[in-house]
């Protein structure tokens, strides 16, 4: 296997395998790539090899696509568990420093409410989008866990992320 860095974005990466210039990409989200490639999801012009998430994507594994956690073990998988963590929270939405805790509330309810509304969620189907939100206190918790991480696993992990 040869990586091929360069491409700017999903869109370019996915160009360039269209035009035949790379076999293949990673870290192509689910949800991307049934928007943006509803004729190659699930179907023989894209095989998913694997799906690389904390947690086991239900549609992916009734697709039959393995999850990483059938391959990675031991010491292996705290690396790829701090990698992986950054999925959790990919599309953040943030507020700025000093906003008081009642309108933290409030703002927090309302993304909630925004993600389970039907209007929003008819509109992310039409569009073929995963809506899968995590609340505040999900991601802060897991924030935390990465930054307390050894820094004997930091540094494997920076290693395992610096090219070659």
């Amino acid at each position: 296997m040869r990586i091929v860095n360069g491409y700017k974005s999903t869109v370019d990466t996915v160009l360039a395998a269209e035009r035949g210039e790379i076999d293949g990409l990673c870290g192509y989200d689910s949800s991307s790539f049934r928007a943006q490639k509803p004729d190659w999801f699930n179907t023989s012009e894209a095989h998913m090899i694997i799906h690389a998430s904390l947690e086991p994507f239900p549609e992916l594994t009734s697709l039959g696509v393995p999850h990483i956690w059938t391959y990675i073990t031991g010491e292996n998988r705290g690396i790829a568990e701090v990698i992986l963590a950054q999925q959790e929270f990919h599309r953040p939405f943030l507020a700025p420093p000093g906003v008081h805790p009642e309108r933290l509330t409030i703002l927090k309810a309302a993304f909630m409410s925004t993600m389970k509304d039907p209007e929003f969620l008819e509109d992310a189907r039409m569009m073929k989008l995963t809506i899968a939100p995590k609340d505040a206190k999900a991601v802060t918790d897991l924030v935390k866990k990465m930054y307390a991480s050894p820094p004997e696993l930091v540094q494997k992990v920076m290693r395992a992320l610096k090219p070659n």
